[in-house]
């Protein structure tokens, strides 16, 4: 019998358990393939192995919606980013809080990304992200869904960094209107987050030069 994971539910950043029932170690072992999923004591319960990092691009992704304040009111911006680089590879930003703006967040990454079927995907039990339509979408992609526990943002520290990195260097202020807080964030991201602001935790590269690393490091080896 094939057994596929459809979600994990984190307790922390080293337990998880599968919302099934009756899942025998045998079918799990079977089932995860997952580099970063091992099988820890009693059946049907997982854990992250040992890191918070991935080892190569499209392996972990988190995701979360913050706000920005303008003067025509609130900003949503949603946001996928790839653990290995620490790159937005998902963007979207509106008005309200419906959950067309993680699909269009979602959507872009998967677009522009062409993840492989062993891609984790982080978020929180927000309504955007466990709606029928965002979990369809995951699930097309036979991809990998896990969700913080309720009130718990310590495993996805990483996306709430990026948060607090933007409102630090973009959005310390308040907009004029939701229009130009919308280009300004943009331009920031995807021309200067992404391809020129150094990461500490990337050996002080930018997240695009650190992932053409690992491509130029992958096929030197290939080769």
């Amino acid at each position: 019998m094939e057994l596929i994971i459809k979600r994990l539910v984190w307790d922390d950043w080293n337990t998880e358990h599968i919302a099934r029932h009756n899942v025998t170690r045998r079918e799990v072992h079977q089932a995860l393939s997952h580099p970063y999923l091992v099988l820890e004591g009693k059946k049907g319960r997982l854990r992250i192995v040992g890191k918070t990092d991935a080892d190569h691009p499209n392996a972990i992704w988190l995701t979360d919606i913050t706000y920005i304040d303008t003067n025509d009111g609130f900003l949503y911006v949603a946001g996928v980013l790839d653990l290995y680089s620490r790159q937005i590879v998902g963007l979207a930003m509106t008005d309200h809080l419906r959950s067309e703006l993680t699909e269009t967040a979602l959507n872009m990454a998967l677009i522009q990304r062409q993840p492989d079927t062993d891609l984790l995907h982080h978020s929180d039990r927000g309504s955007q992200y466990t709606c029928s339509t965002y979990q369809q979408m995951l699930t097309e992609r036979s991809i990998i869904v896990s969700m913080s526990r309720t009130g718990n943002c310590l495993d996805n520290a990483p996306m709430e960094s990026f948060w607090a990195t933007l409102k630090r260097e973009c959005a310390d202020h308040i907009f004029a209107s939701i229009q130009q807080a919308r280009t300004e964030i943009f331009a920031y991201i995807m021309t200067f987050y992404n391809r020129v602001r150094r990461h500490s935790a990337l050996d002080y590269l930018s997240p695009h030069d650190y992932e053409m690393l690992f491509l130029r490091q992958t096929c030197t080896l290939s080769n």
